[in-house]
């Protein structure tokens, strides 16, 4: 069976878990996942998607889940990483014995769970995003998606923390989604990207508590200060675009009249 390197199958029990890593994995790096938390549903959703990873915890809804990494080993190709907090004494050399290539103690990040992936394959983030790079309009500099990096014209390399690579990434990403099938007048009505979204795959948690609030300003009023740089624009034009739904929905976007997806000749021999 020739498997597809973008399909995951995810088997995980907690909801918020399953929804923070497939959102992750989906909008960051363009990822299909296909989720489950039953034990007896995993060997056949690998099959239907026909996944390359499996991330799966040991202890699903329906019982104890170890016995699927012995029936998966024989699917050539398929990379499996256990990602549980429940270990109930098996030995980590065991599970790698039986199949598992990663075990990993949650919590886990999703990008660091991917970075497993990558280092099995062999491949770089920088590898795969080649395609995915947002530019300043007019400019040659560029943003790696999602790699953090920004580079000006001079060749100057910026690099992102943690937390603004992270708001970055998603709004580079929906952004690049956009436009490369959407029209000019598309192009300006979509990309919000709910703040929902980047609370829970950046920050772990979709509820918005005071502290999560302060933080998520910190780091997205930090973002703009850096592209506010980049790009050179400041004053009344947002680099970081803010649309109020009623009283407590937000929603962001990279403004499209400072920001374009960069095409490939846009970078002919960088990076």
């Amino acid at each position: 069976m020739a498997l597809l390197p973008n399909n995951v199958v995810l088997a995980e029990d907690d909801p918020e878990i399953n929804s923070m890593v497939k959102d992750y994995f989906e909008q960051a790096y363009g990822l299909s996942v296909a989720t489950t938390d039953k034990v007896d549903e995993i060997i056949p959703l690998v099959l239907k998607t026909k996944a390359s990873v499996l991330i799966m915890d040991l202890e699903l809804k329906d019982g104890d889940a170890s016995q699927v990494v012995n029936d998966v080993a024989g699917i050539d190709g398929l990379v499996v990483i256990i990602l549980t907090g429940t270990w109930k004494g098996r030995e980590e050399n065991k599970l790698l014995k039986d199949g598992a290539q990663v075990v990993m103690r949650k919590p886990q990040k999703p990008s660091t769970i991917w970075q497993q992936v990558l280092n099995l394959r062999g491949t770089s983030q920088r590898s795969k995003v080649k395609t995915g790079r947002i530019r300043v309009i007019g400019k040659s500099g560029h943003y790696d998606i999602p790699e953090g990096v920004i580079t000006d014209e001079e060749g100057k390399i910026t690099y992102l923390s943690d937390k603004k690579r992270g708001i970055m990434d998603i709004l580079a990403q929906r952004m690049a989604a956009d436009q490369v099938s959407a029209s000019e007048i598309e192009i300006s009505a979509g990309a919000w990207v709910p703040r929902e979204d980047i609370t829970t795959i950046v920050f772990g948690t979709p509820k918005f508590s005071k502290e999560i609030k302060n933080t998520f300003w910190y780091f997205l009023r930090m973002l703009k200060e850096t592209l506010e740089e980049w790009s050179n624009i400041t004053g009344e034009i947002e680099v970081i675009e803010n649309r109020r739904v009623g009283r407590t929905e937000s929603y962001y976007r990279l403004n499209p009249a400072i920001f374009e997806l960069a095409k490939p000749d846009d970078t002919k021999g960088e990076g």
